[in-house]
């Protein structure tokens, strides 16, 4: 299995590269109102408004300090209607990739509500890595919030006799 390295302050995380659609240099986000704080924003992705969401935050509740090595990676999500939807997830220090195999990472036996997203751990020598289960790090109301806005259509003799009131 080959990996993404990334760190959120002094902890070493991992993330499947078969998620991962493009990893890009960390661009400007722009705020969005009243958004959560793992929220980092939004930039023009391809022509398409695209979220980003703050790893540091997600994992460790602090948010990711900009520097040359952050990063975006963009990964690929499926909504609940089978379509693909992009979003992007500022890590910190993202330079590094490791191959290794899923046994490799052990289950550590505690699994409470702050890190309920590790799948597992593996030690080498500068310490741990926890590695990622992103469909448990990103709920499903995460997603509902950044994709689930539905929108109705609205007639246009609707719209036409609110105009004319």
């Amino acid at each position: 299995m080959l990996l993404a390295v990334f760190r959120s302050h002094n902890e070493r995380y991992a993330i499947g590269v078969s998620s991962i659609v493009e990893v890009i240099p960390l661009v400007k986000l722009y705020n969005m109102p009243n958004t959560p704080d793992y929220f980092a924003g939004i930039f023009d992705y391809r022509g398409e408004p695209t979220p980003v969401l703050d790893l540091s935050m997600l994992t460790s509740g602090d948010i990711s300090r900009n520097s040359i090595s952050t990063r975006i990676m963009m990964i690929s999500y499926q909504d609940e209607q089978g379509n693909n939807k992009i979003m992007g997830l500022k890590a910190e220090q993202l330079t590094d990739t490791m191959k290794c195999a899923m046994e490799e990472f052990k289950s550590f036996g505690s699994n409470t509500k702050s890190n309920h997203f590790v799948a597992g751990l593996r030690k080498d020598e500068e310490g741990f890595i926890h590695l990622i289960d992103l469909k448990k790090l990103i709920s499903n109301d995460i997603i509902h919030s950044l994709f689930g806005i539905t929108r109705h259509p609205v007639q246009t003799g609707d719209a036409h006799e609110m105009l004319a009131k």
